[in-house]
């Protein structure tokens, strides 16, 4: 059941010129998932950890902010918010869109 769900989740469409990018993410993410079933518990890990930089990035902030500051970034839309929600602190944003760029998410 489980590589199922991982299966179809690794097809999911961004709708733009991103779509490889988001596609080879997902992918990865669905690689180190694989990995652990598989008992490769020490490379998944590695992955899962290599990864933890960008996910406390994701979530610096009151969710969706980060999220929607990363989704931007990425041309899928613009950042706009509304109250309550305010812009990304700037260190926590070049934080985030540094991150970003070394996993190969924006240029």
């Amino acid at each position: 059941m489980a590589r199922s769900a991982m299966n179809k989740s690794s097809h999911l469409s961004a709708g733009s010129a991103d779509k490889a990018v988001v596609s080879h993410e997902v992918q990865e993410i669905c690689r180190m998932c694989h990995l652990y079933f598989d008992g490769k518990v020490k490379e998944s890990a590695k992955m899962q950890m290599d990864l933890i930089p960008l996910i406390n990035a994701l979530f610096c902030e009151v969710n969706p902010i980060p999220a929607k500051a990363a989704v931007s970034a990425m041309g899928f839309g613009k950042n706009i918010l509304r109250l309550p929600l305010t812009e990304m602190e700037s260190e926590h944003e070049a934080n985030l869109l540094q991150l970003m760029r070394y996993h190969g998410l924006i240029g």
